[in-house]
């Protein structure tokens, strides 16, 4: 019998790895900056990074008496400047960044952290409900593959040191099917006609995959937090 990973909480599992108070970080593929406002609230200078201009609206619509900061960027062309940076990190983002870029995307993340920084990537595995899920919609397992296999690189590249590999249970969470199917349109409006083409289906996926929760429907999702240091 397959044994499930621990269920913990995405900054469970950061916070327990990085040095958070008082440190410069970056988060790459920021989205709609939830991740950077709770890294700031904690007492980092986080600047969050993301291509869509409507997930950096959504951020800069946040809690903004933080002090989090927010700019366009693509993961390989950071408007960054050389070793300035205590921490890099990819949450849920390394594997958006096109295959073909990857190594560029790293080559980004080495020049930018400065010696003894850390590279942080938490990545959700093709496995398990949410991924069942959405997988309906768009198949992310090649695009989730290659960049581990990027990752994994660093382990034999001169410069980097690998700290730790985690693997944990995320909870996904959703208050509603409509409410999953907005969440799938924010990202990419172009999956429109096919989620109304599969929506009877994927609504008995939703429910049957699914566990209702007290805020709604929850999804389990495995990850993988991998953790590196910049050591020249």
């Amino acid at each position: 019998m397959e044994v499930q990973p621990p269920r913990r909480k995405h900054t469970e599992v950061l916070t327990s790895q990085l040095d958070i108070a008082g440190k410069r970080l970056a988060d790459v593929g920021c989205g709609s900056g939830s991740l950077s406002h709770a890294l700031a609230r904690r007492g980092a200078e986080v600047i969050g990074l993301d291509i869509s201009e409507t997930a950096l609206r959504q951020a800069k619509s946040g809690a903004s008496d933080d002090g989090a900061n927010f700019a366009a960027a693509l993961g390989q062309a950071l408007p960054l400047p050389g070793q300035s940076f205590d921490s890099m990190i990819y949450f849920n983002a390394l594997h958006h960044v096109p295959m073909a870029d990857l190594e560029q995307a790293l080559h980004e993340v080495a020049r930018v952290l400065r010696p003894g920084g850390k590279l942080y990537v938490a990545e959700p595995l093709a496995e398990g409900p949410h991924f069942s899920l959405v997988r309906a919609i768009e198949d992310e397992t090649e695009v989730r593959a290659a960049a581990y296999e990027a990752l994994r690189g660093l382990r034999v590249r001169s410069g980097w040191s690998e700290l730790s590999e985690t693997l944990y249970t995320a909870s996904v969470a959703y208050a509603s099917f409509a409410a999953f199917c907005d969440s799938l349109l924010a990202v990419d409006d172009g999956r429109r006609a096919t989620i109304e083409a599969l929506r009877a289906s994927l609504s008995e996926r939703f429910t049957a995959l699914g566990r209702q929760g007290d805020k709604g429907w929850l999804f389990d999702q495995p990850m993988r937090a991998n953790l590196f240091e910049r050591i020249a």
